[in-house]
């Protein structure tokens, strides 16, 4: 939690200059502990890496809709570290995600959301695994963003995201820019033509 502080202001900071022209009614911690507040009916949906298109899609994921959006994004995030950075022909068991806060900023038509995470990589092995060359780095990217913010939804589950890197900035990469606000239109076109391509499977708990 050491970099949650600096996080916040950081988090004020690039949406300030992001949401310029809108008219937010509410920035502080107040409207930061609103997270709390149950996640509802959504259908959530699991990613899968794919080498053509960087991610297809997997299963729809359970959720209760009383759960909390930080109890279900700390879900969506260890369902993506089991299956994705702990399972492969080169599994980091070091590397888990920790979701360590949602910012929102009301605006009058809705509540914007932005999620932020830690990616914890204990052996500093990430950069050489899941983020090393265009289509690896960009197929990582990709499913972190697809899997935090569900962009095929409207609204989408997070409409931002911050990602960390052991608790600092996320180092400046070629091919990828985890190191500020990544939104969830941005990614929004790969996820749906995910969707088309390949329909989601029915849930399943062993998933």
């Amino acid at each position: 939690m050491s970099g949650l502080k600096p996080l916040r202001l950081f988090l004020s900071l690039t949406l300030g200059v992001c949401l310029s022209g809108c008219p937010a009614t509410e920035t502080d911690d107040a409207a930061s502990s609103r997270h709390g507040a149950p996640v509802g009916h959504v259908e959530l949906l699991t990613f899968r890496p794919d080498e053509d298109h960087f991610l297809t899609t997997g299963r729809r994921f359970p959720v209760e809709p009383g759960a909390s959006l930080q109890d279900a994004l700390q879900s969506l995030a260890d369902q993506l570290t089991r299956s994705y950075f702990n399972d492969g022909p080169e599994p980091a068991p070091g590397i888990d995600i920790e979701v360590i806060g949602v910012h929102t900023i009301e605006l009058p038509q809705r509540t914007l959301r932005v999620v932020a995470v830690d990616l914890r990589d204990l052996r500093q092995v990430a950069g050489r695994i899941f983020f090393q060359g265009s289509s690896g780095g960009q197929t990582t990217y990709y499913l972190l963003a697809a899997t935090l913010m569900q962009p095929q939804l409207s609204p989408p589950l997070a409409d931002g995201l911050v990602v960390l890197y052991n608790g600092k900035k996320f180092p400046e990469l070629d091919h990828i820019r985890f190191s500020g606000l990544v939104s969830a239109e941005s990614v929004r076109p790969v996820v749906v033509r995910a969707i088309q391509r390949r329909p989601p499977r029915p849930a399943e708990v062993s998933d």
